[in-house]
């Protein structure tokens, strides 16, 4: 088992849009995100990661509206070792 750590910074796009906004809004914002996970060694060649991550952008405004928003993802993965 082979435990790791991420930790990220840098810039997100935003695109948000709606039927009540009176115009769609793009905007570039700062963004950090943060995780954990492990691999497990499935063979000689093969292994399998699974992690958490949680993502964090800045917050923007959007039609004199700020706006907040966070996710927390799953993460599945398989790498091949030649």
């Amino acid at each position: 088992i082979d435990p790791y750590f991420m930790l990220g910074l840098g810039l997100a796009t935003i695109d948000a849009s709606g039927p009540n906004m009176t115009y769609p809004a793009n905007s570039s914002v700062l963004a950090w995100q943060i995780g954990i996970g492990a691999g497990f060694r499935a063979s000689k060649h093969i292994m399998v990661d699974a992690g958490l991550r949680y993502f964090k952008p800045s917050s923007y405004t959007v039609n004199s509206t700020k706006i907040t928003s966070a996710s927390t993802n799953l993460l599945m993965g398989l790498q091949y070792y030649f």
